[in-house]
């Protein structure tokens, strides 16, 4: 056995089928679904503060200056309000890939519903990356910035444990999200990520907290066919899901 499979073993042991960790796991679901609730979420922190804070779940107060670990699952989520600063309304349009979007709400608050059927799919659904990247609600729309709301949510296993934490990318992160995954020469579920905060500041001089990427590792095609079976299938399911729809409107 080599150095480096040894020590992805010893820093995460879930992997290996006959260890510890990997019976608390089993135990944990007994054949139910891993749900998005089961995990821990990590936010972009505010104010140009380079340190993540989260709760875990059992209630503890988490800190880390970094977050690195393997990238068990990955998904990209966008959501088109009625309004541009919506309050207490649901989202009209939602997507959990970034490719196709569903309707979830009813009200088109300022939205022309005839420009909305541009992006209609004969199934009902909705050409999200052709509205992300329209004059309509992409770029340029109303003369701001993107109407549709766009994030990315990364799974990562931290070195000895059991449930990976979800990391929730803004729209600032998602540039240099986008080229690091695209950099990558392994599949995502092979990869050691370390997650890192820079500050930066807006054009009106505020600060806010910007995610970095680095790869910290790889695993071998064997161990990452142990990741996918253990958590890159399941959570796919869930990441990726459809989101409950209604019926669109006839115009």
């Amino acid at each position: 056995m080599s150095n480096e499979i040894a020590t992805i073993k010893s820093e995460f042991p879930v992997l290996d089928g006959s260890s510890r960790e990997a019976m608390i796991l089993a135990s944990k679901f007994q054949g139910e679904p891993l749900r998005e609730s089961d995990l821990s979420t990590v936010r972009t922190p505010s104010g140009g503060s380079t340190t993540f804070t989260w709760t875990n779940q059992v209630g503890q107060s988490q800190s880390a200056a970094e977050i690195k670990g393997v990238l068990v699952a990955n998904a990209g989520r966008g959501t088109l309000w009625p309004t541009r600063e919506p309050s207490g309304s649901k989202p009209l349009i939602t997507t959990h890939d970034l490719s196709v979007g569903y309707q979830t709400g009813e009200d088109y608050g300022d939205i022309d519903a005839s420009v909305l059927e541009r992006y209609l799919r004969e199934d009902g659904s909705y050409d999200w990356a052709a509205m992300s990247n329209s004059p309509d609600f992409g770029f340029g729309s109303a003369g701001r910035g993107k109407r549709v709301k766009e994030s990315h949510v990364l799974a990562i296993l931290q070195p000895g444990e059991i449930l990976p934490v979800l990391v929730q990318l803004g729209t600032a992160s998602l540039a240099a999200w986008g080229r690091f995954a695209k950099a990558l020469s392994v599949l995502p579920h092979e990869a050691v990520v370390a997650v890192t905060l820079e500050k930066a500041k807006n054009m009106g001089g505020q600060p806010f907290s910007r995610m970095k990427f680095a790869l910290a590792g790889t695993l071998s095609p064997d161990e990452g066919s142990v990741v996918y079976d253990l958590y890159t299938k399941p959570l796919d399911a869930v990441l990726k899901r459809k989101p409950y729809t209604v019926t669109p409107a006839a115009y």
